[in-house]
């Protein structure tokens, strides 16, 4: 029940993928006002699909609907066109299921070997034992949970028989990557253990290294990308911000060092000079958007999230954290439980800042700028109009 292949999930039947990824799954590709070069059909079906980190996880963790889309939509590229993925795209992926399951594996050795209970009676001791931070985080682990109950429920188990389902799941999650057209401009041993030690190289990248593709012979490139991260209000930004100087001092072996040193920090834009001219990125990290705005015209965006309620619905935004802050109309483009999206006239935000909405189909809900895009429009007598997307936060109460 909980086996799944490389191409095929073993828990959704064929039948609803098709049907389930129709109606829920929202593949918006981002552009910039000038570009028209994809039409409305193409934007749809992609010729090249490049599977960021996001999309490689959301296919085989990610809400059963979601997981049925993804792969309605790679199943669709595939029978005409290319799926590919890219060398540092894997690393993370096993980086992050890696450290998840070796987190899970760790609360299940803390169980009674002798005890023999209800299933759900040791998950639930299992998941009292899950720390408050791990790699992949809880949504991962809520979807473990979920299909560990389900398939087992009140059955009765011992640790021995919990430690080996998880194992089980584990190489089903870890077969589900789909290792197709790998591109690789970041293979390198700085990423072994130790980290930020290559032992491979001399003063200068070997001829082996395919790092050097993205830091040493596409270094403007990087140095820019980078510093446009810096700028973004992202996860990243604070510490590129903080070490950009010492990207552009450091030169061949001793960038790469410093990279393999600090991998969550410069992961995404490893990825992104990854990404093939000519391929749209299927990602959830907003992210890749900017990048690809600020430096590469030759590809393209695809953002996969929750399903929406999209109807232009009037709304109020005002800043949340301003008491005296008034609030003015706008235009709730679509919004889900997790995010909306608003079109505002003379509404000016940044990334990071915190927006109460109001409207009937929503009620009044905080949530956080995560991108923002302004824009004239000389019909409306060059009103600025300000399209922004909020990201609401979800409580999620353990145990």
């Amino acid at each position: 029940m909980l086996r799944r292949g490389g191409r095929k999930s073993g828990v959704i039947q064929t039948a609803s993928r098709f049907l389930g990824s129709m109606i829920t799954l929202f593949l918006v590709m981002k552009t910039t006002m000038t570009e028209n070069r994809f039409n409305h059909k193409s934007r749809t079906r992609p010729k090249k699909l490049f599977l960021e980190t996001t999309a490689q996880m959301l296919r085989l963790t990610g809400s059963r609907k979601m997981r049925s889309g993804i792969d309605e939509l790679i199943d669709t590229t595939r029978a005409f066109g290319q799926i590919g993925t890219s060398r540092h795209v894997k690393q993370e992926f096993f980086y992050v299921y890696g450290g998840f399951f070796a987190t899970v594996e760790g609360a299940i050795r803390g169980l009674d070997a002798m005890k023999e209970a209800p299933f759900s009676d040791l998950w639930e001791d299992v998941q009292e034992s899950m720390p408050q931070g791990y790699p992949g985080g809880y949504k991962i682990f809520e979807h473990l949970s979920n299909e560990m109950l389900l398939a087992y429920g009140k059955r009765s188990a011992t640790r021995t028989f919990v430690r080996n389902v998880v194992g089980a799941y584990k190489e089903d999650i870890f077969s589900g990557f789909i290792d197709e057209n790998v591109s690789d401009h970041s293979s390198c041993d700085v990423w072994e253990a130790p980290p930020g030690s290559c032992s491979l190289c001399d003063i200068e990248p070997s001829d082996d290294c395919r790092l050097q593709d993205t830091c040493v012979i596409n270094r403007a490139n990087f140095l820019a990308s980078a510093t446009t991260l810096a700028g973004a209000g992202r996860k990243e930004s604070k510490w590129l911000k903080k070490n950009l100087d010492t990207l552009h001092n450091l030169e061949g072996k001793p960038v790469h060092e410093f990279l393999g040193k600090h991998p969550g920090h410069a992961g995404d834009l490893i990825i992104f000079w990854e990404v093939p001219d000519d391929w749209v990125i299927l990602s959830r990290d907003v992210t890749f958007k900017i990048l690809k705005k600020a430096h590469r015209e030759e590809i393209d965006f695809f953002m996969v999230r929750l399903p929406r309620q999209v109807g232009d619905k009037a709304c109020t935004v005002r800043i949340a954290d301003d008491e005296t802050a008034q609030a003015l109309p706008g235009t709730l483009k679509n919004f889900s439980s997790t995010g909306a999206r608003i079109h505002a006239p003379g509404f000016a935000v940044r990334v990071g800042q915190r927006i109460e909405i109001t409207a009937d189909n929503l009620e009044t809900r905080v949530g956080e700028v995560i991108e923002a895009e302004q824009s004239t429009d000389a019909t409306l007598q060059d009103d600025d109009l300000l399209n922004f997307g909020v990201k609401f936060k979800v409580s999620r109460a353990k145990g």
